[in-house]
């Protein structure tokens, strides 16, 4: 309760302190000794045991010194476990409870049967204890908003019943105190949580009076009263107190309830219903929504999905608006003209810049139109095609006629080289407007995905999660709430817990004891200075292994070859492996960036076509001739799917049990050309099943890939590491240890 506000530590410190007065004198201290172990639990402690000690002096000196003892043992116990930073269990408090009343069972010792009454005693004041951490933990430390499990509750009517026992045995005068208490939280408790807690109340009050009087009629009252707050409370809370006071003077007169008719005895009632009658309307019906709060549970789930709707369409609209950005972005590609027509304008162009002026050009563009027409052609296909003419490439029809030759190689050259200007800035802005639509296809997809998932109907299971938190709480784990999703066949579950009473692993044991499914903690989320979130997703039913080895081309000392290996939230694992072209520290960064960016497209949730895709345009518009061999191992560790992307890479291969399956790559390296479509092989994997993919490096030492599947398939280590070390000492045996090219291999053992 450190960090709780200042009224509810000052409720809290208040109600303590009123339990410890209360039940000081009675069975010797043991009902004040548990308020004080409860205390300890839920608040300072040591302004608990300063306020547990002073409430001693109430009893004389014998029970101030057997509450110092008390404190100071228990205290000592609290701060060690503190200092050591793990909770205080069920059976280390009771250790602890039991040594705290050492001194009180020694102290004064004189008989057997004093000593017999001693033990019972402390054994009542352990049980009651125990009792008090479970209360103090739902009223101040969890809070009222949540609703208890079945052994808090029990924790709470056996409290109801020692509490009333104590007020039961307090006069003062012709007072009676429980007579104000009762009608005021009977009224209450009727108007916010409803009849039946009500009623059960009554009950208890009854139990404690009788218990401490050996009579009925109180009980019987307590019995009345409520049954009065049930019949008027929907009329009127104001008629339902009145009804209250009425029924105290009736059954005073007629049965003698207090057993005396005066006025003065009916004070505690009129008093009690009169602060009940002064308590304004907002504040009950604020208690109300408080504590019906877990009543809305259907309520909460059915906004849930309709939540969940709302949000699929949206994603639906943003999608269609992508996918129309994308369109835009093709349609505006608007491309170059053809070598043919650009013939046609650079002929057409010169004789309008060069023949202009010329004195021939009746002659020649009149008389001669035709030859001359492919003369200039002629010549503009040899500049559009080697970027330039000299005077050897002028067609013989134009050399005999023309005197104006100089000025028309000019002109041609230069009218080529504005023509490939024009054609490399033309290629640039198109392939920048097709690289952002590619992109916004993608994104498209990907919401359209999200979209999919959204729309799917989550299910509920409210008595699994009232399970967990029962179980959780069982286990001294303060949970506050769980909630258990399922959707698209995937379970989530999602429990609150107090930060202090974080233990992953015994939280995901016991999450997986109630759905009947290995669980895993995936991230814990702060909700609060003193609550967090724990998520919990379905351990998949694989693990991973990998083992990696690499090698430098002989005198280089850096390698081009790169990999990566990823693991995403939805349960897939990613090795990639990039070669550069060359080796050295050109290449490394080529592979690096190549490597990086597909990283990047596969942690956002994008699909194999749709990463490649705009890598590639990425690397083929940079103009820098990044070529890069990528080769990609995607494992689904729920079912086992694997799908190997190959672009430019060797093949992969595969190995079950002593075979070896071989994986054909294919299609040209990333930044070739701007069209490319790498090759996708799906498999389905079982435990024991290793995945090779390599570089082309250790092709070369071993001589192909029948040899390294040879190699792969003589292979009776089970360590992918230890594999992946043997595979590469032999190849660089088999090479003179100078390999020729940078050698990678990566080992995945799926388990």
């Amino acid at each position: 309760m450190k960090k709780k506000n200042w009224a509810t530590k000052l409720l809290f410190y208040l109600c303590y302190t009123v339990f410890c007065c209360v039940g000081n004198n009675l069975l010797d201290g043991a009902i004040s000794f548990g308020v004080f172990v409860g205390g300890l639990y839920a608040g300072n402690p040591i302004v608990v045991a300063i306020l547990y000690v002073a409430s001693c002096f109430l009893s004389g000196f014998d029970f101030v010194l057997q509450g110092v003892v008390r404190a100071i043992v228990l205290l000592v116990a609290v701060f060690v476990h503190k200092l050591c930073k793990k909770p205080i269990g069920k059976l280390l408090l009771v250790v602890y409870c039991l040594l705290a009343n050492v001194f009180y069972c020694a102290h004064n010792f004189s008989t057997y049967f004093v000593l017999f009454d001693k033990l019972l005693f402390v054994a009542l004041g352990t049980a009651f204890a125990l009792v008090c951490v479970y209360v103090f933990r739902v009223l101040f430390v969890r809070g009222i908003a949540y609703q208890p499990q079945l052994d808090e509750t029990v924790c709470l009517c056996l409290f109801v019943v020692a509490q009333t026992y104590c007020l039961s045995h307090l006069q003062c005068g012709v007072f009676e105190p429980l007579l104000f208490v009762v009608p005021f939280l009977l009224l209450f408790v009727v108007c916010t949580l409803g009849d039946k807690h009500c009623l059960l109340l009554s009950v208890l009050f009854g139990v404690g009076n009788i218990l401490c009087t050996g009579q009925l009629e109180l009980a019987m009252l307590f019995v009345f009263f409520a049954v009065c707050c049930v019949a008027f409370c929907k009329i009127n809370r104001y008629v339902s107190a009145i009804s209250l006071v009425i029924v105290d003077v009736l059954m005073c007169y007629f049965f003698n309830v207090h057993g005396q008719f005066s006025t003065l005895v009916f004070v505690p009632t009129v008093v009690g219903c009169f602060l009940f009658v002064v308590v304004p309307t907002k504040a009950i019906n604020y208690c109300k929504d408080v504590l019906l709060m877990c009543g809305n549970h259907h309520l909460q789930n059915g906004i849930v999905q309709q939540m969940g709707f709302n949000l699929s369409k949206k994603l639906y609209r943003l999608s269609e608006i992508f996918l129309s950005m994308k369109n835009c972005f093709v349609a505006m590609s608007v491309g170059s003209i053809s070598k043919e027509q650009a013939q046609i304008a650079l002929s057409r162009q010169c004789c309008e810049n060069v023949c202009q002026q010329c004195k021939q050009r009746t002659r020649c563009w009149r008389n001669d139109v035709a030859q001359t027409e492919k003369g200039f052609l002629q010549l503009s296909q040899c500049a559009l095609e080697r970027g330039k003419c000299t005077l050897l490439d002028i067609p013989q029809v134009l050399t005999v006629r023309c005197d104006r030759l100089p000025a028309l190689v000019s002109e041609i050259n230069s009218l080529a080289q504005s023509y490939s200007n024009y054609i490399s800035t033309t290629t640039q802005r198109d392939a920048g407007k097709l690289l952002v639509g590619e992109q916004m296809g993608g994104v498209s997809a990907l919401l359209a995905q999200l979209a999919q998932d959204c729309k799917g109907k989550v299910l509920f299971d409210g008595q699994k999660e009232r399970q967990i938190v029962q179980k959780l709480v069982f286990y001294n784990v303060l949970c506050s709430g769980a909630v258990l999703l399922q959707q698209n066949n995937s379970l989530q579950v999602v429990v609150t817990i107090a930060k202090k009473d974080e233990n992953k692993p015994l939280i995901a044991k016991i999450v997986a004891s109630v759905v009947k499914q290995k669980m895993t903690v995936c991230h814990v989320e702060e909700v609060s200075d003193a609550w967090e979130n724990v998520y919990l997703f379905v351990t998949p039913r694989f693990a991973v292994e990998m083992g990696l080895r690499q090698v430098c081309k002989h005198g280089s000392a850096l390698s081009g070859d790169t990999h990566s290996f990823v693991k995403t939230e939805n349960g897939k694992c990613i090795a990639t492996l990039c070669d550069g072209m060359g080796s050295g520290s050109k290449a490394e960064n080529m592979s690096a960036t190549a490597i990086g960016l597909v990283e990047c497209f596969y942690r956002a949730g994008f699909d194999n076509d749709v990463v490649l895709s705009c890598v590639n345009n990425m690397l083929t518009s940079s103009g820098n001739e990044v070529f890069c061999a990528v080769d990609v191992c995607a494992i689904d560790l729920y079912n086992g799917l694997v799908d190997f992307v190959k672009l430019g890479a060797p093949v992969g291969m595969v190995k079950s049990g002593k075979e070896v399956q071989i994986v054909e790559g294919g299609s040209l390296p990333l930044g070739v050309l701007e069209e490319m479509t790498p090759s996708i092989t799906k498999k389905a994997l079982c435990s024991g099943d290793m995945v090779l993919l390599a570089t082309d490096g250790l092709f070369d030492c071993l001589g192909g890939a029948e040899a390294v599947q040879s190699c792969f398939a003589e292979q009776t280590l089970t360590n992918p590491q230890s594999v992946a070390n043997a595979l590469m000492d032999k190849a660089l045996r088999a090479c003179g240890n100078k390999p020729m090219d940078d050698a990678t291999i990566c080992i995945i053992k799926v388990v």
